[in-house]
């Protein structure tokens, strides 16, 4: 059976960590698995830590008042999902809800950010990977706010079958 720090390792996301840092965040890890239509947080509530996806697809979503949602993201494996609320100390801005059966884990956010806190050229690495995320949702919303509906459909498509 695979460790947790192994997946860890596997994870593009943590490459840059040292293997005795991972094997200490590893036994930090909290597993979640959780069944097609589970939320693992809704918007708004306070952010216990981040996600990693290791199995299955989560869909990550904004709800208006009205009840119409936006899909944010579709995230699979390999995944980390969540990670503007480790740092600026706000709720989750948005819901995760598993699409299909699920695996994850949960990082919990003091142990993230001590992880920060230890190693600079560490938090330098998940900003840069925050920045590509922040830059995907910046897209996204030129893509709602100024592509006709036949653009963003097959915008969507285009993803989808990624």
């Amino acid at each position: 059976m695979t460790s947790t720090a192994d997946i860890l390792r596997s994870i593009p996301f943590f490459a840059e960590i040292p293997a005795a840092v991972i094997d200490r965040l590893a036994l930090r890890c909290v597993p979640r698995t959780v069944g097609e239509g589970f939320a693992l947080f809704r918007s708004g509530d306070r952010c216990n830590g981040l996600y990693l996806v290791l199995e299955g697809r989560v869909r990550i979503y904004r709800t208006a008042t009205d009840g119409r949602e936006q899909t944010l993201a579709l995230e699979g494996p390999g995944r980390p999902v969540a990670e503007l609320p480790l740092f600026d100390g706000g709720p989750y801005p948005a819901s995760m809800i598993a699409v299909q059966p699920a695996w994850a884990i949960l990082i919990h956010k003091a142990d993230f950010l001590a992880l920060c806190r230890a190693d600079a050229g560490l938090a330098m690495h998940f900003l840069q990977v925050f920045g590509r995320r922040l830059r995907q949702l910046v897209g996204l919303a030129e893509r709602v706010t100024f592509g006709t509906i036949r653009q963003r459909l097959a915008l969507e498509l285009l993803e989808q079958a990624d």
